[in-house]
């Protein structure tokens, strides 16, 4: 799957907490509690699903199941169910900030039914495909109702073309905007400081009095990337010689990055 795909998909759906920078908050929980290395979650009641299920404890035990591999939840001993809206976690030791963990985008809470994937936040998934994911309004979402209620959501440009050929639609704009978040060096890189800016300045189009690198610089691509990335790969190629490590995308989420080998 696209990655810019991926990513809206965890964002369709809701998480346990919601970090709002300078506070953790909660649409889905009444209230939580510790006692001892034991977090306690209380569900808030009439929380659907898009198909009108409700969330339930159990729902919640699955989808965190799922990730007691991950580093950041690798203290989890076991989860219990003791009523529908009670999910209590088992911690070797108190996770003091595991709010904040339960608050990032691979907590996304989900679940199948009948092939179909369903989540609680204010659209529903119509269909999903490499390339193209359709959504529309969730009527069981509890908060307001979102103003925009289809989107359409597409990596084909093709298929953008010919939708909106389809249904006479007068395109706005249609330039493309890509940008670069945040750079990430590993640590144990044989690159010094001097050859780190060179490549950070080269990255932001500074035009960088250039500097001799002796050896290929690794950088790690996924697979999936878009064509912008591989554009902006064949730039760098111009003032620096790379060595390209190409990654699934579902080895890049679960994978720790040591294992990739990136510069």
């Amino acid at each position: 799957m696209d990655v810019a795909l991926a990513t809206i998909l965890v964002n369709i759906g809701e998480r346990l907490y919601e970090d709002e920078g300078d506070t953790i908050s909660s649409r889905l929980v009444l209230f939580d509690e510790w006692e001892g290395h034991d977090f306690i979650i209380h569900l808030q009641r009439n929380t659907r699903f898009s198909n009108g299920d409700l969330l339930q404890s159990y729902d919640v035990k699955y989808c965190l199941e799922q990730l007691i591999g991950h580093q950041k939840l690798s203290m989890i001993d076991m989860i219990e169910t003791p009523s529908p809206l009670k999910i209590v976690i088992h911690f070797r030791e108190r996770v003091e900030n595991i709010k904040l963990i339960l608050s990032q985008d691979f907590t996304t809470l989900y679940k199948y039914h009948d092939d179909h994937l369903l989540f609680t936040g204010p659209y529903r998934l119509v269909s999903l495909d490499e390339t193209v994911a359709k959504l529309s309004k969730n009527h069981y979402y509890r908060q307001n109702n979102p103003d925009v209620t289809e989107l359409i959501f597409t990596s084909d440009y093709k298929y953008y073309e010919d939708y909106t050929f389809q249904h006479n639609y007068h395109v706005l704009a249609d330039q493309a905007y890509s940008s670069i978040d945040f750079m990430l060096f590993n640590p144990a890189s044989s690159l010094n400081l001097v050859e780190r800016q060179y490549i950070t300045q080269l990255v932001d189009e500074t035009n960088p009095e250039k500097i001799d690198i002796s050896r290929p610089v690794k950088i790690l691509k996924i697979k999936e990337s878009n064509e912008w990335v591989s554009h902006f790969i064949d730039k760098l190629q111009n003032s620096i010689e790379i060595d390209i490590i190409e990654v699934p995308f579902n080895e890049y989420m679960n994978e720790p990055l040591q294992k990739m080998e990136p510069a």
